[in-house]
């Protein structure tokens, strides 16, 4: 699932999954589907940490020999991506033999680097609201309503980490192992930066290769409309 949202975002997914025969396992997120204060204090790295027993316990809840497919969407995407590549080089998980995204956090604005000094705004000012961009009342069952700057900072730092193990891959001509990968985006989307999933990561995958990427786009010519 994406930052701030909760499991419950993919269950409609997760079950027609389950129906067509798939061991499905939704993982909730550290810091995600309890209180927005647990997001004000988790690190990125409990996440990858949680994708690895996720991983696990997913492949053992399945028979021999079926194939392990990883789904994210938004930071879960950047998630599925960053375990990929670890899962290349530590043969003790369970490698994957496919990755499907949809809108991935491969790449956000780099403005959310600044949300780095948030805590010293926070503590210079005395104030605790320095240390969240909105708060209110939590009624969405999808995700919070309010968003801790902590939550900026997180994603951020996972999108370099996941950029830079992409970089490392290609630089030793390694791009070739990484399984195949469908992804679904939106060329307006407004929260990851669309241009750095062609970049970072179709760039680098081999020409001819079984990854996809499915692009959708606006209506640009609407204002034609009533003329056609």
């Amino acid at each position: 699932h994406g930052l701030s949202d909760s499991p419950y975002s993919l269950r409609a997914m997760a079950e027609r999954l389950h129906a067509e025969g798939y061991t499905v396992v939704g993982l909730r997120v550290p810091g995600h589907g309890t209180s927005p204060r647990a997001l004000a204090e988790v690190d990125w790295e409990d996440w990858t940490a949680a994708v690895r027993i996720a991983v696990r316990g997913t492949r053992a809840l399945s028979p021999a020999g079926t194939p392990l497919v990883l789904m994210g969407y938004a930071n879960g995407g950047a998630l599925s991506v960053h375990y990929a590549t670890t899962a290349l080089d530590d043969k003790s998980l369970p490698a994957v033999d496919a990755v499907v995204l949809f809108s991935p956090m491969i790449g956000i604005s780099p403005l959310a680097r600044i949300t780095r000094f948030y805590h010293i705004v926070a503590r210079l000012s005395g104030d605790e609201k320095a240390r969240w961009s909105a708060v209110s009342a939590e009624t969405d069952p999808y995700k919070y309503t309010s968003w801790p700057m902590n939550a900026s900072v997180q994603a951020w730092t996972m999108t370099e980490a996941v950029e830079q193990r992409l970089a490392a891959l290609d630089q030793a001509g390694r791009m070739d192992q990484m399984p195949p990968i469908l992804a679904m985006q939106s060329a307006i989307d407004a929260t990851v930066v669309v241009p750095k999933l062609i970049t970072v990561l179709f760039d680098r995958l081999k020409p001819g290769g079984p990854s996809e990427l499915v692009l959708f786009d606006v209506n640009r010519v609407a204002w034609l409309g009533n003329l056609l």
